[in-house]
């Protein structure tokens, strides 16, 4: 094994936080309702700014994959190009929703 191939360890990330939210499916109205909810967190949450780096919120819209696919993607425009005219089109970074 060589030495200088070897990675640092990665900080623990864990915080064991305590926030935690309980719901149930109530049968008889067929609703979702909440059992309990706690609030409280241990750290810090994410900045609307960092928002975009979750894979959840990470989305395209289906006017954007059917402009990439058939307009774009098929006449061989570049990824990168693609992504620059998504920016120019919703004005930001920010506002393309996806990376």
């Amino acid at each position: 094994m060589r030495v200088d191939r070897k990675r640092d360890r990665r900080l623990i990330t864990r915080t064991n936080c305590e926030a935690k939210l309980r719901v149930y499916l109530d049968y008889k109205t067929s609703r979702w309702k909440v059992y309990s909810l706690r609030e409280t967190h241990n750290h810090e949450l994410t900045p609307p700014t960092d928002i975009r780096h979750i894979p959840k919120y990470n989305v395209m819209t289906d006017l954007d994959k059917s402009q990439v696919d058939d307009s774009l993607h098929k006449f061989g425009v570049r990824t990168c190009h693609i992504m620059g005219c998504l920016m120019a089109q919703k004005d930001r970074y920010d506002g393309v929703g996806f990376s």
